[in-house]
């Protein structure tokens, strides 16, 4: 995975029967290292 030079990457959120995109966030190693299992996810 790429960090841009803020330290950000996207991150996108989609819904899993349609695969509708819900949320395109940007997030940091922080959020990423917080992000654990299939249903918990973490914006900073």
């Amino acid at each position: 995975m790429r960090f841009a030079a803020d330290g950000r990457t996207p991150c996108v959120v989609q819904d899993a029967r349609s695969g509708e995109v819900v949320t395109l966030a940007y997030v940091n190693d922080v959020a990423l290292a917080k992000t654990s299992g299939p249903w918990r996810r973490a914006y900073v």
